[in-house]
Formats: C-alpha cells, sequence, structure tokens
C-alpha cells in the first residue's frame, strides 16, 4: 500500500539531510494520498497561507511530498 509522508531539507538546503513532519511521539506522519497530506499541511500553515503558496513551495521543492511503500500508517488524515 502506498503511503506518503511530509518533508524538507534541513534549513532549506539541500546538502543537509531531510526532516520529515512528525507526530508527538516523534514518528514521522503518513498519509494515504499526495492530497490528504497537502490537506493537513493547509491545516496547519500560517492563518495568511494559501493554497496557491504551498503550491508554490511544493513545485520549488522547498516542501516535499514523498510515496512511501509498505508502510505502517500512523495518520491517515
Amino acid at each position: 500500500m502506498k503511503q506518503y509522508a511530509i518533508s524538507r531539507y534541513v534549513e532549506g538546503i539541500s546538502l543537509n539531510g531531510i526532516e520529515h513532519c512528525l507526530d508527538d511521539e516523534g514518528n514521522i506522519i503518513f498519509f494515504k494520498s499526495h492530497e490528504s497530506a497537502k490537506a493537513y499541511l493547509l491545516g496547519h500553515l500560517q492563518p495568511d497561507s494559501t493554497e496557491e503558496d504551498l503550491d508554490i513551495d511544493i513545485e520549488s521543492g522547498s516542501i516535499m511530498i514523498e510515496p512511501y511503500e509498505d508502510c505502517h500508517v500512523i495518520n491517515a488524515s
């Protein structure tokens, strides 16, 4: 089953490692679809951020929603 996780480069620099969106226990949050991961982000952005702002961040690579296969679903929001 394909799952998705939200990540970005530490400090926005691709030479650094990748950090993932984590739950309160420090586990990577997995989503059932790209759309559900995007909806999660929209619910947690600054109040004045828009879906267009998020799309720009995703297209530029500053935020990544990456597929993972055979992952245990922690949060299927």
